[in-house]
């Protein structure tokens, strides 16, 4: 059973926004868990530097924080009851 301030707190606009923001930033946010993860840093004035390695890595990177600001999304919106 929910708690009244849960129910409250899907209603609230402001809570809204929130996600909406938050699913909007978390795909440019990718930089940070390629850092966090030890993995080589390139030398972004090199062209040469950027490898095909670096680029696979940074669109993985992107590709699971766009599917997971989506599953927020849903979850937040689209599981939400009706009125």
């Amino acid at each position: 059973m929910l708690s009244d301030g849960w129910i409250k707190l899907r209603r609230n606009s402001a809570a809204d926004l929130a996600i909406v923001m938050v699913t909007m930033i978390m795909p440019f946010v990718s930089p940070f868990p390629y850092v966090l993860m030890g993995w080589e840093q390139p030398d972004w004035q090199n062209a040469a530097a950027i490898t095909n390695d670096v680029k696979l890595k940074y669109g993985v990177l992107v590709l699971i924080l766009t599917l997971a600001a989506a599953a927020v999304a849903f979850f937040w919106f689209g599981m939400r009851a009706r009125r």
